[in-house]
């Protein structure tokens, strides 16, 4: 019934881990209820008020919720959400890969670029890397690799090495990584 949307427009829809469906439109978060219609679920969650830019489930069934800018999680089986100590800018995406590890990309604005953050529950680290883009998606290919597509920049391959000797590749608290760029160029 579209009377219990909050819009008729829609930028996410996932599924939870007890197989209930949430919906991201305009900003509010809103899930299918077992009566059959939408709820609002900001409130009933203790979310504050405000504009969420994008939702999560991890492979752990915690929800992430991206509310520049903060960033708030319900783990598996909560009530209540719990806000991160980690502050994000605008833009957010959620992206985890095969080996789990989970990761936000976002856009800071001193100077303006792209930032790929490593969530690790409630502490994050920083890959050493800026994305030029005035919008960032990200997703986790199944090689474990992560693909950044900065708005009108092409796309971007983060690839992370089990041994960094093999590779000549940058190197952070996050390990070993190597970047391939794809443009007009590349084809």
């Amino acid at each position: 019934v579209i009377d219990d949307l909050p819009t008729a427009s829609f930028h996410r829809i996932l599924q939870g881990p007890d197989s209930s469906l949430w919906a991201l439109g305009g900003s509010k978060p809103v899930r299918l209820g077992r009566d059959g219609r939408w709820h609002r679920v900001g409130r009933s969650l203790n979310l504050p008020d405000g504009d969420v830019k994008d939702l999560f489930f991890d492979s752990q069934g915690t929800l992430w919720i991206a509310q520049t800018p903060d960033l708030y999680y319900l783990p598996a089986g909560g009530t209540h959400v719990v806000r991160s100590k980690l502050r994000i800018g605008t833009a957010p995406s959620f992206a985890q890969t095969t080996s789990g590890k989970l990761w936000l990309t976002d856009l800071s604005a001193h100077p303006p670029h792209g930032r790929l953050i490593e969530l690790r529950s409630t502490t994050a680290r920083r890959l050493p890397l800026n994305f030029p883009a005035d919008q960032n998606h990200l997703f986790a290919s199944s090689d474990g690799s992560l693909w950044v597509s900065p708005a009108a920049e092409g796309l971007e391959r983060l690839r992370f090495q089990e041994n960094p000797a093999e590779l000549g590749a940058a190197s952070s608290a996050s390990g070993a990584f190597s970047i391939d760029r794809f443009g007009t160029q590349q084809g």
